[in-house]
């Protein structure tokens, strides 16, 4: 009997964002900051993103369709988290990002333009550039973890 050997999928759910929670920086993304997401993914159709080894300072990195190792086409609100449903290409760059991920050595993580402001700590989000995929090291980690209770 042949065999046909299946692909393993490509694709997955991501928690991108807690919603109302400070992130690992303590700022905030608040639910005028995920509609915002949510209107820009509608008007560009999907967001692309890429391994990042090195974030430039200047604010001029922009990830490349060609060079993208994954693309999200839809989002979704699950129990407080703002969910990415991420494609990893079947290139080399979409097979090695995923491994990485499953891995647990790398993190999701949007690339913004916009400003936080001072008091509140609300991320305000003028565009998106990408959602990369980031090493994950001391400053990205959550530093305290809030465990569910079920009754």
């Amino acid at each position: 009997m042949l065999k046909i050997k299946q692909e393993k999928s490509l694709t997955r759910e991501v928690a991108l964002i807690e919603i109302g929670v400070p992130n690992s920086m303590g700022n905030i993304y608040s639910e005028k900051s995920v509609n915002k997401i949510f209107e820009i993914l509608a008007q560009r159709e999907y967001l692309t993103g890429e391994l990042v080894y090195n974030i430039n300072p200047d604010g001029k990195y922009e990830t490349q369709l060609g060079e993208a190792s994954h693309i999200i086409k839809n989002m979704f609100i699950d129990d407080g988290f703002l969910v990415a449903v991420v494609n990893f290409k079947s290139t080399r760059n979409g097979k090695d990002a995923l491994k990485m991920y499953e891995d647990g050595t790398v993190t999701f993580r949007p690339t913004i333009r916009g400003k936080i402001t001072e008091y509140s700590r609300e991320i305000i989000i003028n565009d998106i550039i990408s959602v990369d995929l980031i090493p994950i090291n001391d400053k990205v980690l959550q530093k305290e973890i809030n465990w569910i209770t079920v009754k």
